[in-house]
């Protein structure tokens, strides 16, 4: 019951805000608050705010001086009138109803969260199909925009999908073979099992579209109509951590890391409103990480991996130890160098050209 109390709450919360979506827009320069109230909800010299002072002229609600949908309405608008407020209370709000719904559904299938579909828990299911709704809900009624906005299309955008792919690929075989000749990992053994490869292949890929779509797509969609790209992007890299903070065996480089990694994974995103790039690099820096390599993926030894790794100097700065390659300062290098590069390469691509182009005429004449 309390669960569907708060929801309710939260419905009216994002729906007042959606109300008054189009007025805030209107007239988010003016610095008279007058303008964002309704003649039906203007009560005589009882609320008295910056800037503003509200009227009475007529109350649906009989002759109390002030009713609680009033005040609740009104509170609601002038929190709507702060461009930052409204992005907070917009994600608040996204975050609280998913949860919602994903403990309905965990509640409902409680007896078969333990089973697996394609290698994917019913109760991770869960989840991806709460944050789905919800995002589609989110965009539909309180950002009056539609879901294809958050950018899950491959149409022109496949080889971008495979640059993701790639990037991932090159990061890790270059880290990996970083610590392999420096004697802080070795292989002890190869075990190859198709079927735990498959499945986990198809796991991370839920786990990619399910971040992805929230971490990205949603929350740097919902942030930069408050501000730039670029603070959207420090600020969403932020909540990715904050919601990996219970991980086993995080530490300080670890969360430092998970916040390079959200950075990362970004940046393509917020110059090309698409996340192809994003998703492929997400999903195969899990699955190289973990099934593959052998690595902890985020603190995670769930997945069985093809290589089963020793660390002849223990758990280190540099290897990572048992929560795995984000924890490692080569990590670290990899993560700021790539961001740079990724930043360079949106931010300046016709200076890229040019100087493709100049080096080109000179040695291919």
């Amino acid at each position: 019951m309390t669960e569907i109390l708060i929801a309710i709450s939260i419905c009216m919360t994002v729906l007042t805000i959606s109300d008054s979506h189009s007025l805030h827009e209107k007239n988010c320069r003016t610095k008279y608050f007058r303008n964002f109230v309704p003649v039906n909800h203007r009560v005589k010299c009882i609320v008295s705010i910056p800037y503003a002072t509200v009227k009475k002229t007529y109350c649906p609600f009989g002759h109390a001086k002030l009713n609680l949908y009033k005040l609740y309405s009104f509170v609601m608008r002038y929190m709507s009138n702060c461009k930052y407020l409204s992005a907070g209370f917009n994600l608040l709000a996204f975050f609280f109803l998913s949860a919602i719904l994903t403990g309905l559904l965990r509640g409902l299938l409680s007896d078969y969260l333990s089973l697996q579909l394609m290698g994917v828990r019913i109760n991770y299911l869960c989840g991806f199909a709460s944050t789905v709704f919800t995002i589609w809900f989110m965009m539909r009624f309180v950002n009056k925009r539609p879901f294809s906005v958050i950018g899950l299309s491959l149409r022109n955008h496949f080889h971008s999908f495979v640059s993701g792919i790639m990037w991932a690929v090159a990061i890790y075989s270059g880290g990996f073979a970083f610590l392999a000749v420096s004697n802080q990992v070795n292989i002890n053994a190869i075990r190859f099992d198709g079927r735990s490869l498959l499945l986990s292949f198809i796991f991370y890929l839920v786990v990619a579209v399910k971040e992805e779509i929230t971490y990205r797509g949603y929350c740097i969609n919902v942030l930069t109509t408050s501000m730039n790209k670029y603070a959207a992007v420090v600020i969403s890299s932020a909540i990715f951590v904050f919601f990996h903070r219970n991980n086993a065996g995080i530490s300080y480089l670890s969360y430092f890391n998970l916040f390079l990694v959200g950075i990362l994974f970004s940046v393509n995103y917020v110059h090309t409103r698409n996340l192809s790039f994003s998703i492929a690099l997400h999903w195969f820096w899990n699955w190289i990480q973990g099934p593959v390599l052998g690595f902890g993926v985020s603190g995670s030894h769930d997945m069985r991996s093809l290589f089963r790794l020793a660390y002849p100097n223990g758990d280190n700065l540099l290897n990572g130890g048992t929560f795995g390659f984000e924890a490692s300062v080569v990590c670290t290098v990899l993560c700021l160098v790539g961001s740079a590069a990724l930043i360079t390469q949106a931010s300046c691509p016709s200076i890229l050209r040019k100087a493709y182009h100049k080096v080109r005429k000179r040695h291919f004449r």
